[in-house]
């Protein structure tokens, strides 16, 4: 009896260690995720709180410039990267290091602009800003795919501090230059100790520039431009159609939500590479099981979202609104295995086409919403039947390894 019992208990223990360490990665990607709309959104709340809407409104025109920015020098860079290491394992320095190469004519090029969009005050911070963004996405694919989420937690953490410190100790009236000049050395500071951390990344034995990757990657930047359009196109009509302190709020509500429709991705992220390696029965079955916990999770992050609003920004959702906000993140959870298949069978053309019609979608809905005056509730309900409509379509894409051996 004791050697059956002292069986039992090391097989349980074995299956305690293996669930700990399938759970861990989880944890902290989730950890590191939440961390990054967490900080924007106590740093959106510290400066309403202190100052006003109109301030924060004043310098989200700086945060749409720097998404776009962002998009046009990832150039898909993320997704191809995280591709490009699972099937290259070994040669992960050089595979990053060419791409990051390829990339930089376009960092020039964002940089070039800036003058022409933003005042003289707060064109250098703003330069800086974006050089430090280059280099802190250059290295997501890295940290994703080596799982280094503690390191990144603690970066985000130190970086985070130093904003704080700022804001807290400046006893003037805030400008946008203020906030500008320190989110950019909050920035800069995090991309000094990514660089510290993976200082083996710029160890060149050569420099090697090819601008065919940009063409391989294309796919995936056509991609992320529908994809950040799809969830921003709304933010960027409001702001036509309305003033500095509703564009600040609109963009408050829109980041929760935004978030919200992230959360599935989250949950998938540590294991993307096992996941490329996944047979259809597997990923269907997978499928399944995000549905469901996606239903009630996203249900308990909509009604945090409400209480999050309500208590700190004074922000008063309706129940179209919340219902509307339900339907922008649940349907991720249905088709994010949809999208991570396609990947895999090298498809991305057509998660790139249904990109395109969800844009679609959410940019007439948006533009004529705010037309007829509907405001927040008609921004939220176009964001929502994109993200419904794109569920369907992808839902025609049956996951069936047979399907593709055919197709080929």
């Amino acid at each position: 009896m004791e050697g059956r019992n002292g069986d039992s208990n090391a097989v349980y223990k074995h299956d305690r260690k293996k669930m700990v360490r399938r759970f861990y990665p989880i944890l902290l990607n989730g950890i590191r995720t939440i961390l990054t709309p967490v900080i924007f959104i106590v740093f959106s709340y510290l400066v309403v709180r202190f100052h006003s809407k109109s301030l924060w409104g004043g310098f989200v025109d700086y945060l749409l410039f720097f998404y776009l920015a962002t998009l046009i020098y990832n150039w898909g860079s993320k997704d191809f990267l995280s591709r490009a290491f699972s099937e290259k394992p070994k040669e992960l320095i050089h595979v990053w290091q060419v791409h990051f190469m390829a990339r930089l004519p376009l960092l020039l090029v964002t940089l070039a602009i800036v003058p022409f969009f933003f005042e003289t005050e707060t064109q250098l911070y703003f330069i800086l800003w974006l050089i430090a963004g280059f280099i802190n996405n250059a290295f997501i694919p890295v940290y994703t795919y080596k799982r280094d989420f503690g390191k990144v937690i603690l970066t985000e953490i130190l970086s985070f501090s130093l904003l704080v410190f700022l804001l807290l100790r400046s006893v003037q009236e805030l400008t946008v230059v203020d906030l500008v000049y320190y989110y950019a050395l909050s920035q800069v500071l995090k991309a000094v100790v990514y660089a510290l951390i993976y200082a083996s990344y710029f160890r060149f034995s050569k420099v090697q520039y090819d601008a065919r990757l940009l063409l391989l990657s294309l796919p995936f930047f056509l991609m992320g431009c529908a994809g950040f359009m799809q969830s921003k196109v709304d933010l960027y009509l409001f702001g036509f159609f309305h003033n500095d302190a509703l564009l600040g709020e609109y963009q408050i509500i829109s980041g929760f939500f935004i978030f919200s429709q992230s959360i599935a991705t989250i949950l998938l992220l540590p294991y993307l590479k096992n996941i490329y390696r996944m047979k259809a029965l597997s990923i269907r079955s997978l499928k399944q099981r995000m549905i469901w916990v996606g239903f009630v999770l996203n249900a308990i992050v909509v009604a945090v979202i409400y209480w999050a609003l309500s208590l700190f920004f004074k922000i008063e959702l309706s129940s179209l609104e919340l219902l509307a906000g339900f339907f922008i993140g649940w349907p991720s959870y249905v088709y994010v295995m949809h999208i991570f298949y396609l990947f895999k069978q090298k498809a991305e053309r057509t998660v790139l086409l249904i990109s395109l019609v969800s844009l679609c979608f959410n940019f007439i809905l948006s533009l004529v919403l705010l037309s007829l005056d509907v405001g927040i509730l008609g921004v939220l309900i176009a964001n929502s039947i994109a993200q419904i409509v794109a569920m369907f379509l992808y839902l025609t894409k049956k996951i069936d390894d047979d399907l593709f051996k055919k197709v080929k």
